[in-house]
């Protein structure tokens, strides 16, 4: 039972490194806490991990790195991190100023007195040591503010920290002042479904980082934690200098006092020298060479004939909601973000071109940063926007206005530098033991195997127990754990793979052998950086299950401590821990993974790799519809590029993914290609599966050097969709108003084009005319769905093709049963490169393809169907557009029954 609040915080942050299935929140009191391993031994070892006991009491052998703790923070610039008030704070109550915290109190057995005079030497002693902090006030503006609130919120800082915000506020503009009332409700829904396994979500707390440090003083740490924190269990987030800058500033918001920021007319701008021979400018780190206001027609400013940028930026007022048109015509390059969202890209090295971008707007202010980089040759910017109210016209600075906010910490009056009280700090510092977790000195204190559990003094006591907020019942469970310490016995690979990924709160995250994962409260903050949907198993972090035997170790290695990623379109980005604890859990995890005897892939060959390319592509298997390839964009929606595919993974995992990528538990919506050992490709290598894996395997082995594979577009500028007389169906995966994320659009030389719903396997448009503008897809953002290029649409009725029916004249179902969808089963094409979709209802296998032909000088689509099940099913009916119709089995050749027929849909 945990009985204080300190201690309840403290056991929740060791609970997960033992195994843990659930703990207490922090501050809870009186909580039950379920051991993996019966009795107080665990919580105990719990305890003695976390608290650091062997920095004072020495320990040999095996068990060293089983109980080996957090390293103490880093007080070498600790004044140049922290105000004399907040180490005042710290030091008097210090699981009060950081409820959880392994720091002891250290002076509590001293009276009031002599405690203050204690506290005061130290806190002179530690600011001696790179303080006092600078408090100058340092000037942001409110976009920093909001590019730092969402930076952390999907970055992923928000894994292990509270939100600072609720997640629908993140959706609307970000003014001063105005953040919602409750920062991070958590509130328990019986309703959402929670995996078995899934930890309850790490809460630790930011504290009052407003009275504690400075912006820049904050910027540098997240820049760098483990020089603050060589525990390495604050992690880099891979952020440059602006972002920190940007967090920094949000997190330090309370720091801005209503009236103190002041308000300037026009567009600020920042003017640089520099060439950037990418054409895109990277602005990061570079000191500009001029900085001013501008308030008439946006134009460029005074600036050298070439190799120059500028950044503009600003807040305007809307007046209406709506659509607000901007148009920039430039050479060379220029950009613009409203709110942070990219809204117009005229990038590159070009002459002049003319770029416009729209985007929907709340009455209200909102931010505007323009970029503008001059390669060589001629110079021009032109901007000109439109929106509710306004016809098009010239942007003009004095349509904006521009802040400027100073932020510091409060003034703390009278405290100045005494050496000779540092000085008997110092003293104080090393005889209360501070060093032994903070400089790591030789231990003074007994070995741990040498303390008496049945001892009533020392850290066993009452009073001892108390310095750091352990109850009556954990100082039995450290007793325990110390009288059974001679029998334990070192763990094992995945015991201390499992241990390293709780330490590092990797399963906040992550879920390996039905542990950890997103918990729902904090599913929502892993964000994509464009309009991509593959579901969640596209947009949260990896399964680790048997990851050691799934990748390579140099990429392993690149992934853990290099920031190596496959998923450019995600926002959140993999934490950078200790490279040498990052080194020994990757060691660990390929011999806790490793296979016996793996299966090898057959020696590279010509006709092998060609065989691959062709299935790759939309005459085969169409992994180009959904996979990116060196590069260049899907038909769809941009899925992992498969030119890394050798670099990254083992082929003994790449051959199971293939084979069953749902028995493979990846959660992923990658079909089935082979279902029941057949191939739908039965005109390359004879139609045999094994030999087709190896072909794709061959084929992609080749990495940057593979050809691209036939049917892949290279677009340039060129969006639309047609297609020739003779042309043979063309696929396409698309975001579609009012249907669901997987939607294929289908293109016929007839003219006659539909979509259908994979996720929902149903037909759900059908039309005449043009097939299809792809800009939406492949360049859009939030809220960027298509719809048929055509007023001549026929919309399908929602709900199941197929359903069960008792009574024919009732409504049709929404649902099949229990599941809201039928079971796709991926698709296959026919010899005339039609695509099959295959799906299911329970044992009954659906296979529908289309075909479209004219007919009394219309267009039409003919529907055909092939069901097949071990016995006739009773009351199946099909959707048809005339209604309900009962579908007739008849005994199959091969046993069991069939039932083929088809529908001509005409509107």
């Amino acid at each position: 039972m945990i009985e204080s609040p300190q201690a309840a915080a403290l056991l929740r942050r060791a609970a997960l490194s033992f195994g843990l299935f659930a703990w207490p929140a922090v501050g809870a009191q009186a909580q039950e806490v379920r051991l993996p391993s019966p009795g107080v031994v665990a919580e105990g070892e719990a305890l003695v991990s976390e608290l650091g006991c062997i920095n004072c009491h020495p320990m040999e052998g095996p068990l060293v790195a089983r109980l080996a703790p957090k390293r103490a923070p880093n007080l070498e610039q600790v004044g140049a991190r922290r105000t004399p008030a907040s180490l005042w704070r710290l030091l008097s109550d210090p699981h009060g100023d950081r409820p959880g915290t392994s720091m002891p109190d250290v002076l509590a057995a001293l009276p009031e007195a002599a405690r203050r005079e204690a506290i005061e030497d130290l806190v002179y002693y530690l600011v001696s040591r790179g303080g006092p902090l600078d408090v100058t006030p340092f000037a942001v503006d409110e976009s920093m503010l909001a590019e730092g609130r969402q930076l952390l919120h999907e970055v992923g800082c928000v894994a292990c920290h509270l939100p600072e915000e609720p997640l629908d506020s993140l959706y609307e503009p970000y003014r001063l002042g105005e953040e919602p009332e409750e920062a991070a409700p958590e509130a328990a829904d019986d309703e959402r479904y929670v995996p078995p396994g899934t930890l309850d979500p790490p809460r630790v707390p930011f504290g009052d980082l407003a009275r504690r440090t400075t912006v820049g003083a904050l910027q540098s740490f997240l820049l760098a934690p483990r020089a603050a924190r060589p525990s390495g269990r604050m992690p880099s987030m891979n952020l440059s200098e602006r972002e920190a800058r940007d967090i920094a500033a949000y997190l330090l918001r309370a720091q801005v006092v209503e009236g103190r920021y002041s308000e300037s007319p026009g567009l600020s701008y920042a003017y640089y020298e520099q060439t950037f021979p990418s054409g895109t400018p990277e602005l990061e780190g570079l000191a500009p060479a001029r900085l001013g206001t501008w308030l008439d027609e946006v134009r460029l400013p005074d600036h050298r004939p070439d190799y120059f940028a500028f950044e503009f930026q600003g807040v305007f007022e809307a007046p209406r909601a709506g659509t607000y048109l901007f148009r920039s015509t430039s050479d060379d390059g220029s950009w613009i973000w409203i709110d942070g969202q990219l809204v117009l890209d005229n990038g590159g090295i070009h002459g002049t071109r003319a770029v416009e971008g729209a985007v929907d707007l709340s009455a209200g202010t909102h931010r505007f940063r323009l970029l503008f980089y001059e390669h060589g040759g001629g110079s021009q910017l032109q901007v000109d926007w439109s929106g509710p109210g306004f016809e098009q016209r010239r942007l003009r600075g004095d349509d904006f206005v521009h802040r400027s906010i100073p932020m510091a910490p409060p003034v703390e009056a009278g405290f100045r530098l005494d050496d000779g009280r540092a000085e008997r700090g110092r003293d104080r510092f090393v005889e209360l033991g501070c060093a032994a977790c903070h400089e790591q000195p030789e231990a003074r204190a007994r070995p741990l195997e040498r303390c008496d559990p049945n001892s009533s003094s020392g850290c066993l006591s009452e009073r001892g127990g108390a310095r750091f907020g352990w109850s009556a019942a954990q100082r039995e469970a450290v007793r325990g754990f110390l009288a059974e310490l001679g029998s334990l016995a070192p763990e094992d690979d995945e015991g201390r793979a499992r241990r390293a990924l709780a330490a590092n709160r990797c399963y906040s995250c992550h879920r390996r052998d039905d542990l950890g994962g997103p918990h729902p409260d904090r599913l929502g903050y892993f964000f994509a950086t464009e309009d991509v949907d593959l579901g969640d198993e596209g947009r949260i972090p990896p399964l680790l299950d048997a990851v050691g035997a799934k990748l390579h170790p140099g990429w392993l290695r690149e992934v853990l401590q290099e920031s190596g990623s496959v998923r450019p379109y995600l926002a959140t980005r993999m934490p950078q821990f200790d490279p040498a604890a990052m080194e020994e859990l990757q060691a660990t995890l390929m011999r806790a993974d490793r296979e016996e005897d793996p299966p090898q892939p057959l020696p590279f060959s010509t006709e092998a790799m060609l065989a691959g390319r062709r299935l790759v592509g939309t005459e085969g298997l169409g992994c180009i519809q959904c996979h990116t390839f060196k590069g260049y964009r899907s038909l769809g929606i941009p899925a992992v590029d498969l030119a890394t595919v050798k670099q990254r993974v083992r082929y003994p995992w790449f051959r199971k993914l293939l084979a069953d990528p749902i028995g493979l538990g990846m959660n992923t919506r990658m079909p089935e290609f082979w279902i029941d050992g057949e191939s739908p490709v039965k005109d390359v290598l004879g139609g045999d599966v094994n030999a087709q894996i190896d072909a794709v395997w061959n084929y992609l082995s080749l990495g940057s050097s593979m050809p691209l594979p036939p049917g892949l577009d290279v677009p340039d500028s060129a969006y639309e969709l047609e297609l020739a007389a003779g042309d043979p169906p063309r696929l396409v995966g698309v975001f579609m108003e009012g249907l669901s994320p997987r939607v294929v659009a289908v293109g016929t030389a007839a003219h006659v084009h539909y979509a259908f719903d994979v996720e929902n396997s149903r037909l759900a448009k059908v039309w005449r005319g043009r097939f299809f503008n792809a800009r939406g897809t492949w360049e859009g953002r939030a809220g960027m769905l298509e719809s048929p290029p055509s007023d001549d649409v026929l919309d399908l009725p929602e709900g199941p093709p197929f359903a069960v029916l008792d009574d024919p004249a009732g409504e049709w179902p929404h649902t099949v049963g229990r599941r809201p969808r039928l079971q796709p089963r991926g698709r296959s094409y026919d010899p005339e490169r039609r695509p099959i979709f295959r799906y299911a209802l329970g044992e009954i296998e659906i296979e529908e393809v289309h075909e479209t032909r004219f007919e009394e000088g219309d267009g039409v689509l003919l529907r055909r169907f092939r069901l097949s099940a071990p016995a006739p099913p009773e009351n199946l009916y099909f959707r048809s557009t005339d209604g309900p119709r009962a579908v007739v089995f008849e005994p199959a050749p091969d046993g069991g029954s069939l039932a083929e027929f088809e529908e001509v849909v005409r509107w």
